[in-house]
């Protein structure tokens, strides 16, 4: 019911639950798909349509693997009208002209923006102002990326969906783990969600 629910264009408040089941929730969306009012995110994307609040992560082998998690990512976020941030720490030029790519195509060029993960993680207040900043300017909430992405005090109750992106190898899993609620991996061509607390018992 609530992956039904965060499809629907608008966002419902309060406790959408109460009046409606997941058969009226369904029936909605397939007019407004019938409409062509929005899209029915592919099964291989789904698992990036994470909520407001939402921390996971991502461990990569190669900037190969890093492009095809975040463009789609950011993509993602784009087309939600959610204002997007990639924090970096020396990506590759193939990353960042990917990433860059995606800028400059249909969307705002105020959208996305591509920034030095050491000026958020020095300001522990950037999270909250970028947040505010993002709802200001009329978009849905604020998705960030970040490479060894550092979130004191986490994003519950914010509108904040953040992924934290890390080259295997480079810091023990289970560290990583406790920090998030999930990580994103790669099976049968679909993103899925692990719960970090199965990465950190393995």
């Amino acid at each position: 019911m609530r992956e039904l629910i965060a499809m629907l264009p608008a966002r419902m408040s309060a406790r959408p639950y109460d009046d409606l089941d997941a058969d009226m929730v369904a029936e909605v969306l397939v007019y407004l798909v019938s409409r062509r009012l929005i899209d029915v995110p592919s099964a291989e994307l789904a698992g990036l349509a994470l909520q407001w609040g939402e921390r996971v992560c991502h461990f990569y082998r190669s900037d190969d693997d890093l492009v095809e998690l975040v463009v789609p990512y950011f993509r993602r976020g784009l087309q939600d009208a959610e204002r997007c941030v990639w924090l970096v720490r020396g990506a590759s030029d193939k990353a960042r002209q990917a990433i860059a790519a995606l800028g400059d195509s249909q969307y705002s060029p105020d959208q996305l923006e591509i920034d030095d993960a050491a000026d958020w993680v020095e300001d522990d207040a950037r999270w909250k102002r970028e947040e505010s900043r993002a709802l200001a300017q009329g978009y849905h909430g604020l998705r960030v990326c970040g490479e060894g992405l550092y979130l004191n005090g986490g994003t519950e109750g914010l509108r904040i969906k953040a992924l934290g992106t890390y080259r295997a190898g480079s810091v023990p899993v289970g560290d990583v783990a406790r920090a998030y609620q999930a990580a994103l991996v790669k099976q049968a061509g679909c993103w899925q969600r692990v719960p970090t607390a199965a990465l950190d018992g393995a």
